[in-house]
């Protein structure tokens, strides 16, 4: 009971149910009806079902889903890529820079990966993206990974691609001139289906492995159909992937 008034307590879920029952009131009144109110009704019917865990869970799942998880190291591995995600902007000069969720799931998954086999080479790409002011995220990245027991001679840090079309570019240029051709690809679920096909085109058939699948968070019941700011903010990630997988696709990449 307690968990159910905390969710219901929520400010914006109020708002919504609040707003709902405003335009049901409205459309009540016969005489009120127009044009206007129609098409409120209808923004406000696309933002709740935009906001829905449910909707959430399939936007999600539309690109977590394409490709089959790794749950263990294969064999036979020769080394692992892992692409930078975002840092935390520094609020001015001399702070450390941090790492979001996003690029810590991913150190976290190499270094499991690293510790199931041999050691192998570990390649970090991925500049500072943006122009967020810090540190190269690739940078970061590898100083956690050292501290998460990733020996320091196996980590090859490449700091100057900007994108997932140049880190593919820049891995595969580095995987070539160590004549890897069987490397573990890391990044986080969303990104992973757009980043293995750019690498594949590249000329390297890297073994896609995922991190912080966001369709296992959610859960059928009476809070999947009632909106929340988490579901329209992974709904709109999904979107944004979406997008940049269309916008790549529509340049060649």
């Amino acid at each position: 009971m307690y968990s159910i008034l905390i969710k219901l307590a929520n400010p914006f879920l109020l708002a919504m149910l609040a707003l709902g029952i405003a335009l049901a009131m409205r459309w009540r009144r016969r005489e009120n009806r127009s044009g206007w109110l129609a098409l409120v009704t209808g923004l406000y019917a696309v933002l709740y079902v935009y906001c829905l865990p449910a909707t959430s869970y399939y936007a999600c799942g539309s690109l977590e889903w394409q490709l089959p998880r790794v749950i263990a190291r294969p064999e036979g591995v020769q080394a692992i890529v892992v692409l930078g995600g975002g840092i935390v902007p520094s609020p001015h000069e001399g702070v450390a820079t941090r790492l979001a969720d996003g690029s810590l799931w991913r150190c976290h998954r190499t270094e499991e990966l690293y510790h199931e086999g041999p050691s192998c080479l570990v390649f970090v790409i991925g500049g500072n993206p943006d122009g967020t002011r810090g540190e190269d995220v690739s940078k970061v990245m590898a100083g956690v990974l050292e501290q998460l027991g990733v020996a320091k001679g196996d980590l090859v840090v490449e700091s100057e691609s900007r994108n997932t079309q140049e880190n593919a570019k820049a891995a595969v240029g580095l995987l070539k001139a160590d004549n890897i051709t069987k490397p573990l690809l890391v990044t986080s679920s969303l990104h992973l289906a757009r980043a293995t096909r750019l690498f594949r085109n590249q000329g390297i058939e890297v073994i896609p492995v995922g991190c912080d699948y966001l369709t296992d968070h959610f859960e059928w019941g009476r809070f999947a159909f009632l909106p929340s700011t988490r579901a329209a903010q992974s709904t709109t990630e999904a979107f944004r992937e979406w997008m940049s997988t269309l916008a790549s696709r529509a340049r060649g990449e």
